[in-house]
């Protein structure tokens, strides 16, 4: 067990296999060694893996956006937003509140095709050169549906075979 799946296992986040879904092992690769140099990261769809988030970025303010106002809180280097992904107005007022220097979005909201693009499209200009994007719980249709929509970005799809479910695709976004 990585890292990261200690702290999604912790508390209680979706994101490892002993819950949900495999992700945890994408992310401990991708970013084990960038620890200490993530300095923003938001979540679009609040819940626990913030907690995990903070604890596995030593450095970082995260961020979380919902559409349910319960998730709406402030703690230490967690804070979270009434906002909904598929609102351009105030995701373009979040970035102009919190910054626009994120090095990593997570995106786990609405998993619908459209909101998920309209978020992407929206977000990815306003954010700076670098940031990593990253779309959870699509399936193959969906998918493939966001990566027609998203050609003015390098993107790339994985769908590990340790992954449980059909929706347990990746989509990294960058506009490196």
């Amino acid at each position: 067990m990585n890292k990261l799946e200690e702290l999604a296992f912790k508390y209680g986040s979706h994101k490892c296999p002993e819950i949900g879904h495999s992700y945890t092992d994408f992310y401990d690769h991708l970013f084990a060694k960038r620890r200490d140099s993530i300095h923003k990261l938001l979540e679009i769809g609040a819940g626990a893996s913030l907690y995990m988030w903070r604890d596995f970025f030593p450095k970082a303010k995260i961020y979380g956006i919902d559409i349910k106002k319960k998730l709406v809180f402030k703690k230490g280097r967690i804070q979270t937003f009434l906002c909904n992904q598929a609102d351009p107005v105030k995701l373009t007022k979040l970035i102009k509140k919190i910054g626009s220097d994120i090095d990593i979005v997570i995106d786990d909201g609405s998993h619908e095709p459209q909101d998920i693009i309209t978020s992407c499209q929206t977000l990815m200009p306003l954010l700076k050169k670098g940031v990593i994007y990253i779309i959870e719980g699509t399936d193959r249709v969906s998918a493939g549906t966001v990566m027609d929509n998203l050609k003015n970005y390098n993107r790339r799809q994985w769908r590990r075979s340790r992954m449980r479910s059909y929706s347990d695709r990746l989509i990294m976004v960058t506009n490196i």
